[in-house]
């Protein structure tokens, strides 16, 4: 089954979040100090930190909890559960116990980067509620093309999501459109591998722990990308290696920004992916500037100066 009829059946609220990306610009901005900004440039590649070191690690949470009460209480949870069922039995309770069992390690072994949907019209400025979370005194913006985010291939061992502002009727009603849709396509579905479908059915709920916040953060616009152990490829150009991150050495999955093609791994490369860098409220702007045009220009850019804009938009740090 290719990635296209996987995410209208499975993931219909990503579906729906990648349609508007695209009518939108297809632009996300990833949001953080101007040393990381450049480091990224520099070096050609973005981390994936651990769950267990964000700072949002507790919003993991929300979304179990959410999980638990739409699949083992709400009658949408009882559909779901037939549904998968009318496809292989007994199917449902044999990958629902598998998350029970891997849900502690959901934090232990998930890896994420987290960028915010990008509206050029609207955010040419950056969002302020960003600037203050992640920037600093120092706070870069790096707007990127949709284009990777929605990539036809599995050989990244990586994948991009947009999160859910879900209230519990929400997650619900949102379950029960899965059902809906595995129900329409069960015919289809019985004739796949029991094996793939109970893979790809985990996959659906990790990510819809992963992928779930409180409404309250809504205005984020947020998108995550994730990897674990689990869906790590043969070869995946993804490296696991140990880094120092404020001090603290921990375990990163290191993405290279670089195509290949022979893999459809596409649109990774430096002149390819970003369209913007915004300098934010920033101490040194000047410096960072130059910095970030030089760190442009090695990596392949031919005009950094056309990518490179400030943002006055006003921000006081206690």
């Amino acid at each position: 089954m290719d990635l296209q009829k996987v995410r209208e059946i499975f993931f219909p609220e990503a579906h729906k979040a990648m349609t508007a990306a695209k009518e939108n610009g297809n632009l996300f901005a990833y949001y953080t100090t101007a040393e990381v900004a450049h480091q990224i440039i520099e070096n050609k590649e973005i981390w994936m930190r651990s769950t267990t070191t964000m700072n949002d690690y507790m919003e993991i949470n929300y979304g179990l909890n959410l999980l638990r009460h739409a699949y083992e209480i709400d009658s949408a949870g009882k559909r779901l559960r037939d549904a998968i069922d009318k496809c292989h039995s007994g199917l449902a309770d044999e990958v629902w116990g598998e998350v029970k069992a891997w849900a502690p390690s959901f934090w232990a072994d998930t890896f994420i980067t987290c960028l915010s949907a990008h509206n050029p019209e609207k955010d040419s400025l950056g969002k302020l509620s960003m600037w203050r979370a992640y920037g600093g005194k120092t706070g870069v913006a790096l707007v990127v093309s949709g284009e990777p985010m929605s990539l036809e291939t599995r050989e990244l061992g990586a994948y991009s999501s947009p999160v859910s502002y879900f209230t519990q009727e929400q997650f619900c009603r949102s379950m029960e459109q899965v059902a809906i849709n595995i129900e329409t396509h069960s015919t289809e579905l019985a004739k796949e591998k029991r094996e793939a479908i109970h893979e790809l059915l985990f996959i659906v709920f990790h990510f819809a722990v992963l992928c779930t916040k409180h409404p309250g953060f809504r205005e984020e616009s947020e998108w995550r990308i994730v990897t674990s152990s689990r869906m790590q490829q043969v070869n995946s150009p993804l490296k696991l290696e140990t880094a120092i991150v404020r001090g603290v050495p921990q375990p990163v999955y290191k993405l290279p920004l670089k195509n290949e093609e022979s893999r459809g791994i596409v649109g990774l490369s430096i002149p390819e992916l970003l369209k913007r860098v915004i300098i934010g409220p920033c101490e040194f702007s000047h410096v960072t500037y130059r910095a970030l045009w030089h760190a442009l220009r090695n990596a392949g850019v031919a005009e950094p100066e056309k990518l490179i804009i400030q943002s006055d938009i006003p921000l006081r740090h206690s």
